[in-house]
């Protein structure tokens, strides 16, 4: 049956529209196109174009028009113009025919749902710009037009703007980062659309601080982003100075940042030299890194004799008044304002008989005491016998003075002194221990020595000191006596008398 007409501008019942389906119609919505039936003609019903199966001719049925499903000016009921799933101007049943009839079908026109470019307005957000009518989007925005240069936005948040309008972003925004230690970060200057020119710091900028007193601060060349290769002070750099004459100077290794561990000069290690003959050598302890204050050798030292070190400076005293100016040993005295070693007389503190083994007996038993008395050198009794010599033969004439122990007392000044003058400058009153003789008791010392140090005449001298035979005679001396009487009495005693004591001469 032929389905009732639908007037011009009215949508048929489904029904109706439907019904036609298989049938030749001119103005129906089913099939399209001056002849067309479900398919005929130049057109199809369901979405037309001039070469669809479903839809004909130039007026669409249910989407007529010149595309297939999705094109042309009249469209199907998904859509006609250029758009797959949607056409042109019209929606569902446009253009100007009715129920398949006119112009437009089910779906004409020149848009439909997402043929063309989207509808959404400028501000609108987006991802691609074919959401956009404009065609653009800019930073996730609709925008009216691209944006050009890393300072420009379209988003309001960034140029505090209206969104859709490119515009300057906000100075201060970063528009390129720094590539390295050495390059500057550029932001926006919130008027021009580019960044500004890519800026390195300036050449000796520090880039690179120095970790340790061993390693270098590096710097900038104000040419490239990055930083100077890392580096060491040379090795031998001082990086620690010595502290004091007992600290060590410490050097960089030339690979290390920090200095090598803080040491001191190893205990003993001389820090003062000694300046002179009554200085110290000062040396370290390996704790402090100060040498010990200066000291210098006590006045009771030795190593001035025969002067003395003044115990308060490095030099020796270089004069004397008397002699304990002089160093404080046995032989050193002072003789006219000048410090001397002397040669050592004294009488023994043994006592002895006439009997001595001739001289040669008697120097053996002044060698056997100065030994005793810790005395060095050679000693000679002062004794003489026919045919033993006597000191003016024995003893040595440049030795220079005598003196006597313990207080160092000049006897005399020399060989000549003693043997030429009748009296000593002082008497040999004292023993080898430095025990003052007091007194007349057993100050009897064997000689057979006259003042010229020759044996005296008339006298056997005990036959050579061989003998206590009381017929026998001997001249003795007192030791307490400065004269002549040093030497010679003036009278003899018998050879048996057996607590006589000797002279003995350092040579």
């Amino acid at each position: 049956m032929r389905p009732a007409l639908v007037a011009p501008g009215q949508r048929p019942a489904a029904a109706v529209r439907w019904a036609c389906l298989g049938l030749t119609c001119t103005a129906l919505a089913c099939g399209g196109g001056a002849s067309g039936s479900s398919g005929g003609g130049a057109g199809a019903a369901s979405g037309g174009g001039a070469a669809s199966s479903s839809g004909g001719g130039t007026t669409g049925g249910q989407g007529g028009g010149a595309a297939s499903a999705g094109g042309g000016a009249g469209g199907s009921a998904s859509g006609g113009g250029g758009s797959s799933s949607g056409g042109g101007t019209g929606a569902v049943g446009g253009g100007a025919g009715s129920v398949g009839g006119g112009t437009g079908g089910s779906g004409g026109g020149a848009s439909g749902t997402g043929g063309g470019n989207g509808g959404a307005a400028l501000g609108a957000a987006c991802s691609t710009a074919n959401q956009c009518a404009s065609g653009h989007c800019e930073s996730s925005v609709c925008c009216a037009s691209a944006c050009t240069g890393d300072c420009s936005s379209c988003a309001s948040a960034q140029t505090g703007q209206p969104d859709g309008t490119c515009a300057p972003k906000l100075a201060g925004t970063s528009c390129r980062p720094a590539a390295g230690a050495c390059d500057q970060a550029e932001s926006c200057d919130g008027v021009a659309s580019a960044c500004p020119a890519d800026v390195k710091l300036a050449a000796q900028t520090t880039c690179r601080a120095a970790a340790g007193v061993c390693d270098h601060a590096e710097t900038c060349d104000g040419v490239g982003n990055d930083c100077a290769p890392d580096t060491k002070q040379p090795a031998t750099t001082v990086c620690r100075a010595a502290a004091g004459a007992c600290d060590r100077q410490e050097t960089c290794d030339g690979a290390s940042d920090g200095c090598p561990a803080d040491l001191k000069e190893a205990a003993s290690t001389v820090c003062r030299p000694a300046a002179g003959p009554c200085d110290v050598a000062e040396v370290c302890d390996g704790v402090a890194v100060s040498c010990p204050v200066n000291a210098f050798l006590p006045a009771t030292a030795l190593a001035c004799a025969p002067y003395r070190c003044p115990g308060t400076s490095a030099a020796c005293n270089t004069t004397c008044s008397q002699t304990i100016d002089c160093a404080p040993d046995r032989t050193s005295f002072c003789n006219v304002g000048a410090c001397q070693f002397g040669r050592v007389a004294f009488t023994t503190s043994q006592l002895f008989s006439a009997n001595l083994g001739n001289v040669a007996g008697a120097d053996a038993i002044c060698e056997r005491v100065r030994a005793d008395a810790g005395f060095s050198g050679t000693f000679r009794a002062w004794l003489s016998s026919p045919d033993g010599g006597s000191p003016s033969t024995r003893f040595n004439r440049d030795g220079g003075a005598w003196i006597r122990v313990g207080d160092k007392a000049v006897l005399a000044t020399s060989f000549t002194d003693l043997t030429t003058t009748p009296w000593l400058n002082n008497g040999i009153n004292y023993d080898e221990k430095a025990h003052l003789i007091a007194g007349s008791v057993n100050r009897i010392v064997f000689t057979a020595t006259g003042t010229n140090g020759a044996l005296l005449p008339g006298t056997s001298a005990c036959e050579g000191w061989s003998t206590t035979d009381a017929g026998a005679s001997m001249g003795v001396g007192f030791c307490d006596y400065v004269t002549d009487v040093w030497t010679f009495t003036g009278s003899t005693v018998p050879c048996n008398y057996n607590s006589g004591r000797l002279y003995c001469f350092q040579q």
